[in-house]
């Protein structure tokens, strides 16, 4: 395939090739059929290849597991490989908040432990908590506190707020714009 060719041409010869390929279900939700079958033969072709050098990390939601199973080369490479990653519990969640904190961060004590009991049960709880540790920091400085949070509204409020400010700032026709856009992705 081109793909390992490539591959074993940019590699020395005991050397291996990580492609990383994040968020994998934007084939089955951006691509038109032909586009995503053509890119899974071109992925299971390349790590199939006899001396291929290439190998493959790929993310994928759980909602969109089956998709990729029902492609025949790719699903059946799948099969023997999948690592299912489940989320984060509240540990998790708290060092990450307190582990790259400590790199010069002075977080109030008691906001982390609130912070993670607002998210714990989001399915997205880490992209919510990494853009609310985002805008405390943004406002706060090095200080994170939790009268910087309920400014902020909270997690939600964080979000909430944040797309408020940015819909306001595009004028009549860009909001115009953004409205017809968010009707038709839903």
């Amino acid at each position: 395939s081109a793909l390992a060719a490539v591959a074993a041409r940019i590699t020395p010869p005991d050397a291996r090739l990580l492609l990383v390929v994040d968020q994998l279900e934007e084939l089955f939700s951006l691509c038109d059929d032909e586009d995503r079958d053509r890119f899974l033969d071109v992925l299971t072709e390349a790590v199939t290849a006899q001396d291929g050098r290439l190998h493959v990390v790929a993310t994928l939601r759980a909602d969109y597991f089956d998709r990729p199973l029902a492609h025949p080369g790719f699903g059946s490479l799948m099969r023997d490989v999948v690592l299912p990653i489940p989320a984060m519990t509240p540990a998790e969640l708290e060092a990450a908040v307190t582990g790259p904190a400590s790199a010069g961060l002075e977080i109030q004590p008691g906001l982390a432990a609130e912070l993670v009991s607002a998210v714990a049960s989001q399915p997205a709880a880490l992209p919510a908590l990494q853009f609310t540790l985002y805008e405390l920091a943004e406002r706060g400085g090095s200080r994170l506190t939790r009268d910087a949070l309920n400014a902020l509204g909270g997690v939600a409020g964080a979000i909430g707020n944040r797309a408020e400010e940015l819909f306001n700032g595009l004028g009549e026709h860009g909001q115009g714009l953004m409205k017809r856009m968010l009707e038709r992705l839903v």
